[in-house]
């Protein structure tokens, strides 16, 4: 599923291994496939449910900050910038309204919880009027 992005985005198979000799990258990078091929498991007709995608996201961007902020991992690293970077780009205009909304709470940030919880909701939702849509 990665091998696939790695393509997309232009990483030749040599470049991909030279960028992937940390073993935490390497680990952080079996997480997001087996999100990926967790949310191919799901395929209906060749498409993703967006809601999964999404959860997949908010998930990889949670713990890779965890990561970053206790200095497991690297910024300096062209490959965790390039993911953390575009996980930001994904992502903020999903948490930037709902950061407008919640009050300051000092250097915690609950958007992802919130952002989480929503798409949980959603989720049942669409689950239990699935009916609706055929």
């Amino acid at each position: 599923c990665l091998d696939s992005a790695f393509k997309h985005l232009g990483f030749a198979e040599t470049n991909k291994t030279h960028m992937l000799g940390n073993a935490r990258i390497e680990l952080m990078l079996r997480f997001l496939n087996s999100a990926c091929l967790e949310a191919n498991r799901h395929n209906v007709d060749g498409m993703v449910p967006v809601p999964d995608v999404v959860w997949f996201f908010i998930l990889a961007h949670v713990i890779m900050s965890w990561l970053i902020n206790f200095q497991v991992l690297n910024m300096r690293q062209q490959l965790v910038a390039q993911i953390w970077y575009g996980l930001n780009r994904v992502l903020e205009p999903i948490y930037g309204p709902i950061r407008r909304i919640l009050p300051p709470m000092g250097g915690l940030d609950l958007t992802p919880l919130v952002v989480l919880l929503a798409i949980m909701a959603l989720r049942i939702v669409l689950i239990n009027n699935v009916a609706l849509f055929y």
